[in-house]
């Protein structure tokens, strides 16, 4: 059975890696772990580039610190494109044998209420438990469930980044 260690104990993060693998390779078992490790970036990256380095690092930590077959790390981030702010995330994964897989997640645009409260220095998160009034928002279907009625979730956003993370480890030949 193959270890995936996830460099979070995110309940979301933890359930979108399980349907990512889930999808990818039916019938087979994994046992996955949630690890608390630090990102090495600011607690809301603020760029694609710095994003990704979150991901990656956690994804990296998570892995030498399991010793699994699979590291994974999942990233949320606010950047900004041709003056309009987006929130989307980046998923890595790094195999025992070093091969990394990494893709972004889809992108929306960040609503002025939220950017507003990040700029105070809150959190997606956090804005999101304040301006809905609910708590722990993040754990839960996040911005994109809030600002689709729940058509999307942050779920589903990093499970799709999951499995296009993984399509360097699950068909090689075509990635190379």
């Amino acid at each position: 059975m193959k270890k995936i260690a996830i460099g979070s104990q995110n309940p979301v993060k933890i359930s979108a890696v399980q349907n990512a693998f889930g999808a990818l390779w039916k019938g087979e078992e994994f046992l996955f772990e949630g690890i608390s490790v630090a990102s090495g970036v600011a607690e809301q990256p603020m760029s694609v580039q710095e994003t990704l380095q979150g991901a990656k690092t956690r994804a990296s930590l998570a892995q030498e610190q399991s010793k699994g077959d699979f590291g994974v790390g999942l990233e949320g981030g606010i950047w900004e494109i041709d003056g309009q702010f987006f929130t989307g995330a980046w998923a890595v994964v790094i195999s025992d044998e070093g091969v990394m897989g990494m893709a972004s997640s889809i992108h929306a645009p960040l609503g002025k209420k939220f950017l507003d409260l990040i700029r105070q220095g809150y959190e997606l998160g956090k804005a999101g438990d304040i301006i809905t009034g609910r708590t722990n928002l993040k754990h839960q279907e996040g911005y994109f469930g809030v600002i689709s009625g729940n058509a999307l979730t942050r779920e589903r956003q990093y499970t799709d980044a999951v499995i296009a993370a993984l399509a360097r480890m699950k068909y090689p030949e075509l990635m190379e």
